[in-house]
């Protein structure tokens, strides 16, 4: 069967524009992850969906003159999606340099935040525009034009995900912009095609500046890459301003640009004792996006750094974390985020026999274990030592390893646990106050506790802060972790000393004894450290060598150890309560009652940064609000003979629809983190299989009638679907954390794909309805959908820091029970339109 308004070419070029948006989102998490320390998710998201909500309401305006203009508008607008995909990293410089720390301090950075959000939102804006068209161009082709659209999308999260492996991050803008040129090309015959000569030159000539533009800015792109320049107060710009500082090494991965820079002032001391008389050695330091990954024990090819790691091996036994050593020495260690091995090193000389070495960042275990390792004395071919890339999470619950059948090996458990170090010296800001650490939750904790023998322990070394946050949240999750498991009271099992800038908590499954209370005595003592928590001891013992301003500490201490509420611990500066896998943010301690007491202790310019991250992500949720407000609200503007009773139910509808499918999408891929334990990695896994079932759902809807009853009965099983995924995802994560790769995505898979099936259905069927009677409302109806997107991205970053992953999950619940509400209050005859394909 024929249609007249079919555009030869029109569905694979949807599918390559669409590939192109999912995969041009994944490299602006890249980038700005690169140039600020976070991939900011929910930004990027948001400003996905601006670009969209501001297409529907230009859509809704000048929907006479692009339909008039069709095909050609869509060639064009493809042609600037490119353009615009291919000059993301230009149009930033030249905008000026967005610099995250200092958006409180200096107002013009709140300028460029948003000058930077609307920005990224161009190459989406194009995108969303040609997308809308085709969409008002064949409203009852919507189900196959919606399923193309997502499927492409799927398409898209495979597509950038394999390219940032296989690329330079530099250089993907630029190849990127290839899919929407392709696409426009497709296009170009059914652009070009008329009746008479003069009226195919004239539209030759109209398609020739945006075309020559695409092709030199993508040209450029690729000829000559550039990345955002990062933050000055990322620690590699402190480096490289040291003298004589030079890169070594510099790579583009997946999981982080990671540089290698020698300076001779680069020492290595981490919290290092008075006691300790040498000088401490110049290391060349592996940087990651920029942020500190590890010093490098080894040459690393330099004669400037030719002190190696056996002279410093000793190093580590004059900082608090030779504590477990003297304590009680083991003899099989697990070191999680062993990093560049300086633990890995530490341990073997102090006689440890088997070490596994956790590194889920690949591409610097890679490094220096293939590569380059040379740069670690050769530390990872060790036979003593055994890597692993798999993230913490997993690592820890999945105890039977590739090809062994008994799940109750010795070799399954550990005499010790040395954890990630927690914080950086001179404090955060709060700069990771929205990244999740499942690595520092109860759960974890208590699967580490479940990984020891029966005298092992679990060591963790974190930099001190004032005020204490950090470490009192530690042994709060601590203390849950230990009585969770029946070790009480807790304070028999856990043991800490601190140095002036370090402290490291010592952890037993089993009561210290009284010989082992005398040795942390003992080497606290001998190195001038002092002690902070151990059974038995007296409050003269503490505060000998090292002051703190803050006064109360230690009295904090006490009360967490005892589990017992104390005035304190009640009116405390920040919220200390011990983190679980529905609440992962393991560094948000913003407690809005302590507020007026923090901006009346810092200043209220200070503010900001006790917790930098969360309020960037208020202050983004507060612009992105408001972009949806005027998005909505515009098309109403001006629009007096605009009257129509379905107004306000179109509104709920689409709101629903744009809030609840984001919003899922969101807590779906903060819950992935878990198993998969790579923030980009989840995110693409999650968009394909979400896009993809719910592609197949829209695909499925073409032969449903949109009536009333359908409408509400498919966006109350939506609803359904996610409030039963909201109570049982725990289950199938914890089932796919301890199962192989495949198995485990097999498992995500089966817990994803039916609510996605469903929620693909409830958008085009919408907007079939709509198309009955109420056309007018089409281009405005995805207006909203993507308006609401917009907010909504932006919100539920909040939501799932300050509430949790369940906060989110009822915000999605809700949203779908309003869009069947709407449905079924909305009124219309819902009859089958008339060109309505099989």
């Amino acid at each position: 069967m024929s249609v007249p308004n079919k555009i030869p070419g029109a569905l694979p070029a949807l599918a390559l524009l669409s590939a192109a948006v999912i995969a041009f989102q994944l490299v602006l998490m890249r980038l700005l992850s690169a140039a600020q320390g976070a991939p900011f998710t929910g930004l990027v998201i948001s400003a996905a969906m601006l670009g969209f909500g501001a297409a529907g309401t230009v859509a809704f305006l000048g929907k006479t003159f692009l339909l008039r203009s069709c095909p050609r508008a869509l060639v064009c607008l493809l042609f600037l999606a490119c353009s615009t995909m291919a000059a993301t990293t230009p149009l930033t410089r030249v905008s000026g340099h967005f610099d995250l720390f200092l958006i409180f301090f200096d107002p013009f950075q709140g300028i460029l935040l948003a000058g930077t959000y609307i920005l990224y939102a161009l190459p989406f804006f194009f995108a969303g525009l040609a997308i809308t068209l085709l969409f008002l161009r064949t409203p009852e082709r919507i189900g196959a034009l919606y399923a193309t659209n997502l499927g492409g999308s799927a398409a898209g999260a495979l597509l950038g995900l394999t390219a940032l492996g296989w690329f330079p991050l530099a250089s993907l803008p630029g190849l990127t912009a290839l899919l929407p040129l392709a696409g426009a090309i497709l296009l170009l015959p059914a652009a070009l095609a008329g009746n008479h000569p003069l009226q195919r030159r004239s539209q030759t000539l109209a398609l020739l500046l945006p075309g020559t533009l695409a092709i030199l800015l993508t040209g450029t792109a690729l000829i000559l890459p550039g990345l955002p320049d990062p933050s000055q107060y990322k620690d590699i710009s402190a480096a490289l301003q040291l003298p004589q500082a030079r890169i070594l090494y510099s790579e583009s991965t997946p999981q982080g640009h990671l540089t290698v820079v020698q300076a001779p002032a680069l020492r290595y001391a981490p919290g290092l004792s008075l006691q300790f008389l040498d000088e401490p050695p110049q290391r060349p330091v592996l940087f990651n996006d920029g942020d500190y990954f590890g010093s490098l024990p080894g040459t690393a090819g330099s004669a400037g750094a030719e002190k190696t790691g056996e002279e410093s091996r000793t190093l580590l036994d004059y900082t608090t974390r030779v504590i477990p050593y003297e304590v009680r020495p083991p003899r099989r260690v697990a070191l999680l985020g062993g990093r560049t091995g300086n633990d890995a090193a530490h341990a073997l000389a102090r006689g440890v026999q088997e070490v596994t070495l956790q590194e889920s960042h690949k591409p610097a275990l890679r490094l220096l274990r293939e590569t380059h390792p040379q740069w670690i004395d050769h530390l990872y071919q060790d036979p003593r030592i055994s890597t692993t890339s798999l993230a913490i999470r997993p690592w820890l619950e999945r105890r039977k390893p590739p090809g062994q059948s008994s799940p109750n090996r010795k070799t399954d458990y550990y005499d010790l646990i040395v954890t990630p170090h927690l914080g950086r010296f001179g404090g955060t800001s709060g700069t990771e106050a929205m990244s999740p650490r499942y690595d520092y939750t109860r759960e974890a904790l208590q699967a580490m506790l479940r990984r020891l023998s029966p005298r092992g322990m679990v060591s963790t070394t974190l930099w001190l802060e004032d005020p204490p946050s950090i470490s009192l949240r530690l042994l709060t999750t601590w203390v849950a972790a230990l009585e969770a498991e029946g070790h009480t009271p807790a304070a028999d099992h856990i043991a800490a000393i601190q140095s002036w800038n370090t402290a490291t908590v010592l952890v037993s499954k089993e009561p210290f004894s009284p010989e082992e209370k005398e040795a942390v005595r003992t080497t606290a003592e001998s190195l001038g450290f002092d002690l902070l928590i151990l059974s038995g001891l007296d409050p003269g013992e503490r505060g000998r060598f090292h002051r703190r301003a803050e006064g109360g500490f230690f009295e904090n201490l006490d009360a967490i150890l005892d589990s017992r509420e104390s005035p304190e611990l009640r009116d405390y500066w920040f919220d200390i309560s011990p983190r679980s896998d529905t609440a992962p943010f393991f560094f948000q301690f913003l407690d809005f009652r302590a507020v007026p007491r923090l901006a009346a202790f810092a200043g209220t310019a200070a503010l900001p940064y006790f917790e930098l991250g969360f309020f960037v992500a208020l202050l983004t949720a507060l612009q992105a609000v408001v972009a949806a407000l005027i998005l909505v609200a515009a098309p109403l503007c001006g629009r007096k003979r605009w009257r129509s009773e379905r107004k306000f139910w179109t509104f709920l509808y689409f709101a629903g629809t744009g809030t609840g499918f984001i919003v899922a999408e969101i807590a779906l891929i903060q819950e992935t983190l878990l198993p998969l334990g790579n923030h980009l990695e989840a995110t693409a896994v999650v968009l394909t299989l979400l896009l993809t079932s719910s592609g197949t759902g829209s695909f499925l809807s073409r032969r449903v009638q949109p009536t009333r009853p359908v409408l509400a009965g498919t966006a109350l099983a939506a609803a359904g679907l996610i409030l039963v995924r909201a109570r049982l995802g725990r289950f199938a994560t914890a089932a796919a954390l301890g199962s192989s790769s495949a198995l485990g995505l097999g498992i995500l898979a089966a817990a994803l794909v039916p609510a996605g099936l469903v929620m693909g259905m409830i958008f085009p069927l919408g907007l079939r309805r709509l198309s009955v009677s109420h056309t007018d409302h089409l281009p405005w109806a995805c207006a909203i959908d993507s308006s609401c997107s917009v907010a909504a991205a932006a919100v539920t970053t909040l939501v799932c820091a300050r509430i949790g992953l369940e906060g989110a999950w009822f915000l999605s619940c809700g949203a779908y029970l309003v869009v069947a509400v709407s449905a079924w209050g909305g009124g219309g005859n819902g009859q089958k339109p008339k060109k309505l394909l099989p």
